[in-house]
């Protein structure tokens, strides 16, 4: 497919940046979904995560 992947330094404005987009998006969905999560390696502190260009 032409992808590349790349292991990365875990980044702790990330969790940060998920609250931002979580807290845009959530009053588009209350009608569809009722908690938003993200669960991977990109939110576990210290563990480097794969970035797929």
């Amino acid at each position: 497919m032409g992808s590349n992947i790349t292991v990365i330094q875990y980044d702790p404005e990330w969790a940060q940046l998920y609250e931002e987009l979580r807290d845009f998006v959530r009053p588009v969905l209350t009608d569809l979904v009722v908690t938003i999560e993200y669960v991977g390696s990109t939110s576990v502190p210290g563990l480097a995560p794969m970035k797929v260009i």
